[in-house]
């Protein structure tokens, strides 16, 4: 009798602790981040979205996702609390995942759990952050669900395959964190060898498919000589080039007389910060082949020049050099925003504000001296969420291990694939790190090492 009323007290304490840090959680995150902080993106973004008209290279489906929450009310504020929503739910995952756990440990998750990166991030309208909600509540759902047994029917493999889909539309190196997430999906739904096999290939295709019906079928496409799959690719060697050419290396020979005339001038405005700084049109107007062709040519001729671009660029998204170079956060409404493509001026045409609340400028005031400390530095994440993999094969928490793998694999990416330090650009390691390391301080050992 008294071990059964011991076992109900410590049930409704750790209840109280797992709905006090879900609360706090949220209500700082939406006081920080409501109605909703909009870039120069995300307001074109939100123009997408009510038009149904592409003006930009962003992923469709942050457009389209945005179109649907204007017209339940407000684009912004809807996208504000979904994501919040998927990160409410990861949250609660972590902290019911051992049942019940000792106050030091719940203080310290919630210390983890209430990141005041992740608490700044949730309102601002980009779309590394809903990437990085779907990811991480994707992979948790998969080890809650594996390490209870349970069964996948049709309404969990629908929430799965909506993640994937945002996860796969928010970003190429989604693909990633999508393939793995379908191998572990086909190996819970119990079907033979070659069965799983086929489930998993079946699994990793829909997601795609289907982001691609959507875009294709709900936006118009940018009229123009330079389509969405293309632009990223041809921003990126246009930046690589003149970088090689920054840290005193060369083109190849065959490169044509006039892309090389134009990648010496814009030296003097090459910063390995971001590609934004650089202007020039000539590799816009050539073919993919070719420039794909002088890209590689130059680097084979120049590979240490190519090498300290590259290793400048991704040094500063660790956070090795100045950070407030790198746009740590953003707050308030951008703006007033004048496009190419729209004769009016887009904040107006919205009915958006341009400017700064209170509020703002002081998650703006703190971001700024955040950003001299390791919470803002993804060199910090790193090294403890390679600690945190250690101790996930030890408890052999795999699908979770898988998560971090994903997570690092995603930040390396940037190494050759990076056009810009933007924080925001691996806050998904952020994330990942924070909740795994919170799943870690709770000490879940008994249901994951029976799940493996």
């Amino acid at each position: 009798m008294y071990k059964s009323l011991r076992r109900s007290s410590d049930a409704e304490k750790s209840a109280i602790w797992v709905g006090a840090i879900l609360l706090v959680q949220a209500a700082a995150a939406l006081w920080i981040g409501l109605p909703g902080q909009m870039s120069t993106d995300s307001i074109i973004q939100l123009y997408e979205g009510r038009t149904h008209q592409t003006i930009s290279f962003n992923p469709p489906l942050m457009s389209i996702l945005l179109g649907v929450f204007d017209r339940l009310g407000s684009g912004p504020v809807g996208f504000v609390l979904l994501s919040q929503a998927l990160l409410s739910c990861a949250t609660w995952l972590v902290l019911t995942q051992s049942g019940r756990s000792s106050a030091w440990r719940y203080v310290v998750a919630a210390i983890c759990l209430c990141n005041p990166v992740m608490l700044a991030y949730v309102g601002i309208v980009w779309k590394d952050v809903l990437f990085a909600h779907a990811i991480v509540l994707l992979f948790l759902l998969l080890a809650h669900w594996q390490a209870g047994k349970t069964r996948i029917g049709p309404l969990r493999l629908v929430s799965l395959l909506v993640l994937m889909t945002m996860v796969v539309g928010m970003r190429q190196q989604g693909v990633l964190f999508s393939l793995v997430a379908a191998v572990w999906l086909a190996t819970m739904m119990k079907y033979s060898r070659l069965g799983t096999v086929l489930v998993a290939v079946a699994l990793a295709i829909a997601p795609v498919a289907l982001n691609r019906v959507l875009t294709d079928g709900l936006q118009k496409p940018m009229q123009g000589p330079v389509n969405g799959a293309a632009v990223g690719f041809k921003i990126l060697m246009h930046f690589d080039l003149v970088g090689m050419m920054a840290n005193q290396g060369r083109l190849a020979s065959d490169a044509a007389t006039e892309l090389v005339a134009e990648v010496v001038q814009q030296v003097p405005l090459y910063t390995p910060y971001r590609v934004d700084t650089l202007t020039g049109v000539t590799h816009w107007h050539m073919s993919m082949a070719e420039l794909v062709r002088i890209w590689g040519h130059s680097i084979l001729v120049s590979p240490e020049a190519y090498l300290m671009h590259r290793t400048r660029l991704f040094g500063a998204l660790l956070g090795m050099n100045d950070v407030r170079q790198c746009l740590p956060v953003h707050t308030g409404i951008g703006g007033p925003l004048k496009h190419d493509l729209v004769s009016e001026e887009l904040t107006a045409m919205l009915g958006l504000q341009p400017g700064q609340s209170r509020t703002n400028r002081f998650v703006g005031a703190a971001a700024w001296g955040l950003a001299a400390t390791p919470l803002l530095m993804h060199w910090a994440y790193l090294l403890v969420l390679a600690g945190l993999s250690v101790v996930l094969i030890r408890r052999r928490a795999y699908v979770l291990l898988s998560l971090a793998a994903c997570s690092l694999v995603f930040l390396a990416s940037y190494f050759v694939l990076g056009i810009a330090c933007d924080f925001r650009y691996a806050y998904t390691l952020t994330v990942t790190t924070s909740l795994l390391a919170a799943w870690v301080v709770l000490g879940a050992r008994h249901r994951t090492a029976s799940s493996a």
